[in-house]
C-alpha cells in the first residue's frame, strides 16, 4: 500500500541506490465503494503527491494503480482511470461470477 511505499520502501529505495521506483495501491471494483476503495484510490495518490517532492533529483517516482476485477464495475474502473495521469496500470481477475474469490 502507498502507505508502506512512503513510510519505508521510497526511503529505502533511495538509501538502496535505485533511480526509480513504482509505487502502485490495488482498487477492487468489487466492493468499490462500499468497502472504501474509492476513498483509498483518492488518498493514495495524495500521499503520493506529498510523498514525490520530498525525492526530487534523487528518485524518480512511478506511480500506477492496480484494478481488481475491473469487468465487475466497468463504470467506475473508467473513472478511477480518468481520475488521475498514471504512470502504468495493473490488472487483476482473480474472481469469476458468484465464485468465491481465488485468492483466498
Amino acid at each position: 500500500a502507498v502507505q508502506e511505499a512512503g513510510g519505508r520502501a521510497v526511503p529505502l529505495a533511495v538509501s538502496g541506490g535505485f533511480q526509480v521506483v513504482a509505487v502502485t495501491d490495488h482498487v477492487e471494483m468489487t466492493g468499490f465503494r462500499e468497502l472504501g476503495y474509492d476513498l483509498a484510490a483518492e488518498e493514495s495518490w495524495r500521499m503520493m503527491e506529498e510523498t514525490i517532492p520530498a525525492y526530487a533529483g534523487r528518485l524518480r517516482v512511478a506511480r500506477g494503480v492496480e484494478l481488481g476485477q475491473p469487468l465487475y464495475d466497468l463504470a467506475a474502473a473508467e473513472r478511477v482511470l480518468a481520475a488521475h495521469p498514471y504512470d502504468f496500470v495493473l490488472g487483476s481477475q482473480h474472481k469469476l461470477g458468484d465464485e468465491v474469490d481465488y485468492y483466498f
